[in-house]
């Protein structure tokens, strides 16, 4: 489970959970959500499910 909160210029990251970092950028004011996968090496599948979106 992959879930970003973001509050005005920061972007929380939690996976699984778990606080995995933030980072602030006051680059953008708005946008769209997307997913992006890169595989470097190999071949990869990705699949992506139950992809929820909330406005707080």
């Amino acid at each position: 489970m992959i879930t970003v909160v973001v509050r005005g210029n920061s972007i929380y990251f939690y996976i699984n959970k778990q606080y995995a970092g933030s980072v602030n950028d006051s680059t953008y004011k708005g946008g769209q959500v997307g997913v992006f996968v890169d595989a470097r090496t190999t071949a990869t599948d990705v699949a992506f499910n139950n992809a929820q979106v909330w406005k707080l």
